[in-house]
């Protein structure tokens, strides 16, 4: 599978569909465009929701029809901090004598 950031789009477009087997994409969404209600995306790995995700409940609903709040608010991790995996709340401070200078680390 391949995954993608979703491009902005002028709210004037319409009757565009992302949706598809095969399509995954990377939180957040760019905007609330109506496109976008079809389509799901992970926050991933360097990146955190930074309200409560709640991961039983997303995968619960048939894919294309799944939202939550972190779709328009997944964040990535700031310099100092990590996380290794998807769909987390917070990111993971450096161990002391370690520092990552970069935006959405992951390790």
């Amino acid at each position: 599978a391949r995954f993608s950031y979703l491009p902005s789009l002028p709210f004037t477009l319409e009757d565009y569909s992302f949706f598809g087997p095969g399509n995954f994409y990377w939180c957040p969404f760019p905007s609330e465009h109506p496109a976008w209600d079809d389509v799901d995306c992970e926050c991933i790995a360097g990146h955190y929701c930074p309200k409560p995700f709640k991961y039983d409940k997303y995968y619960a609903d048939p894919f294309g029809q799944r939202n939550s709040v972190c779709e328009y608010n997944c964040t990535k991790c700031s310099p100092g901090t990590f996380n290794t995996k998807s769909w987390l709340n917070n990111c993971t401070e450096c161990a002391a004598g370690r520092f990552v200078q970069s935006d959405g680390a992951t390790e």
